[in-house]
């Protein structure tokens, strides 16, 4: 077993990216905790590294973690990986792969004023998260189309909530 360890990074506020090795099989407790400043996790291990309750406590939750290609379920089903909401599978899947094969179109990207989402399945909520993860804009009653005209130009990431799951797709605010 390989084990990361010594809490190299806790409280670091300046760590914005992390790589996990392939050959990493586990974390210790408190290695990234109090990490504020990141904004990605990479992890390049196909099985999901164990994770204790403090491993990356006080992280948000809402960051990027991209995971190697066809592991995403592994890591989604993890005890401790599963509070990431923002997770991906490395490239396996665009954004874009991910719209069609939901039946879901955004448009017009890159947008200025107004943002559409279509659906086969009612939309339930729309969420729209800056690029660190925080939440800019929520509709919990929307009805076709979402105001971004205040929002800063840039890349958002867009979740839309229907009745068949949860879609995640990046725009581009002109």
């Amino acid at each position: 077993m390989i084990q990361y360890s010594s809490s190299p990074c806790a409280g670091k506020t300046t760590l914005s990216t992390l790589t996990i090795g392939s050959n990493i099989t586990s974390l210790g407790n408190s290695d990234f905790s109090g990490c504020s400043g990141l904004i990605q996790i990479t992890s390049k291990a196909t099985s999901p590294p164990t994770l204790q309750t403090n491993t990356f406590n006080n992280v948000n939750r809402s960051i990027n973690v991209i995971v190697p290609c066809g592991c995403l379920n592994a890591y989604r089903a993890n005890q401790y990986w599963n509070t990431f909401i923002n997770m991906n599978d490395g490239g396996c899947t665009t954004g874009i792969e991910d719209v069609s094969a939901n039946q879901l179109s955004i448009y017009p990207n890159p947008a200025q004023d107004e943002l559409f989402i279509k659906s086969d399945s009612p939309i339930k909520k729309v969420e729209i998260y800056s690029s660190t993860g925080t939440l800019q804009l929520s509709d919990n009653n929307f009805n076709g189309k979402i105001s971004i005209y205040n929002l800063l130009k840039g890349i958002y990431i867009v979740k839309v909530y229907t009745d068949t799951g949860l879609s995640v797709s990046k725009i581009v605010k002109e």
